[in-house]
């Protein structure tokens, strides 16, 4: 019998339960919609619209631009990372990066275990300002040493470091750090469509 048999089926009573786990998350069946679990709460993830995908898909882009062969893997949206349990939190950043020497500790049949090394986050139209920056806090409580913000309206790059106050770039801005990706370099304006 797998591990999500039965779940699949009925879905309704996963739902009627006050406290989600990540086992029930991962079980959810693809075709429904996507979720974030933040302290066994269950939050709807909405797609994002077409600038949304192409700015994410242009973080993505610019992130493996910088990167040396072999020093980790850059991930895709619906990558779930599991950041806590008792209550369970699992969140998908739109872009992570996770360092080689952490990417052996990934089980192929559950969500990573541990924040990325970065993750990058893009405003989507229903989101405000405050609800973006209150996900990258998240990701640094968790342990995420550097995280992107991007808002698509303001055309600007925000970064988040457990370190220091959020540092905006403007369009014109270049961004660079070494912290988690020697030689990590992005074109602001390179993260918009024209």
């Amino acid at each position: 019998m797998g591990r999500c048999q039965g779940v699949e089926s009925d879905i309704m009573s996963i739902m009627s339960d006050p406290l989600f786990t990540a086992a029930q998350l991962a079980c959810l069946p693809s075709d429904r919609d996507r979720f974030e679990l933040v302290r066994g709460e269950m939050r709807r993830m909405n797609p994002g619209n077409f600038t949304h995908g192409a700015i994410a898909s242009r973080a993505d882009r610019s992130v493996r631009a910088c990167l040396p062969v072999g020093a980790g893997e850059v991930c895709a949206a619906d990558t779930g990372f599991l950041l806590a349990t008792n209550p369970d939190t699992v969140l998908a950043p739109d872009v992570a990066f996770v360092r080689a020497e952490r990417c052996r500790i990934a089980d192929p049949e559950s969500f990573f275990p541990g924040p990325p090394d970065l993750a990058v986050e893009v405003k989507s139209p229903r989101d405000t300002r405050a609800a973006l920056a209150r996900k990258a806090r998240l990701w640094l409580y968790f342990g995420c040493p550097l995280v992107l913000t991007i808002d698509p309206t303001r055309r600007t790059l925000t970064v988040w470091k457990d370190d220091a106050p959020p540092c905006q770039f403007a369009v014109t801005d270049e961004f660079r750090d070494d912290s988690v990706i020697a030689g990590l370099r992005i074109q602001v304006a390179d993260l918009f469509p024209s």
